[in-house]
């Protein structure tokens, strides 16, 4: 009889565990669709921004005028009061000269991305209104813009009867 030796093999099944997580690839390209859908949405943010910074200071400006004109009209302490500006600032002031440091002034400094560019007031920076018919001498323009782009821009008109608007 033979023998028969009967050898079995089994067969080995080697799992290979594949680790789970991210390439690098898969890392930056996930980065790179991030940053752009942040820049789509920051852009058009600080363009708003921009155009609100511009709106509140012509706001103030035509504020301020039409606050010494109104303060003019009451004879609120029988004199007139005005309105200087500067490339940085606005200030309403009492009487019929600006002075510098003057407790009764009224000051708004502007954001430090405007600037007031173009102050072409008849007589100088500054608007007094007179007592009983609120008009000036002082018409002319006032231009707020960007510092960082001078044709974004908001323009301040004084008439002589003493109208301010936005041009």
């Amino acid at each position: 009889r033979r023998l028969m030796i009967k050898l079995k093999v089994k067969s080995v099944k080697c799992k290979v565990k594949r680790e789970t997580g991210f390439t690098l690839v898969e890392t930056l390209i996930a980065i790179s669709i991030i940053a752009l859908v942040a820049t789509l949405v920051i852009i058009p943010f600080a363009s708003f921004r921009d155009e609100k910074l511009l709106d509140g200071a012509a706001e103030d400006i035509l504020s301020f005028l039409h606050e010494a004109q109104t303060r003019t009209l009451s004879s609120d302490g029988a004199t007139p009061y005005g309105v200087y500006f500067e490339s940085g600032k606005i200030v309403l002031f009492k009487g019929a000269a600006f002075l510098v440091g003057d407790p009764n002034n009224k000051e708004v400094l502007l954001h430090n991305r405007l600037t007031i560019s173009n102050i072409t007031l008849t007589g100088g920076s500054r608007a007094v209104f007179k007592r009983l018919t609120g008009a000036t001498d002082n018409n002319g323009m006032v231009t707020i813009n960007l510092v960082a782009d001078n044709s974004r821009q908001r323009v301040i008109t004084i008439s002589a009867a003493g109208n301010a608007g936005l041009k």
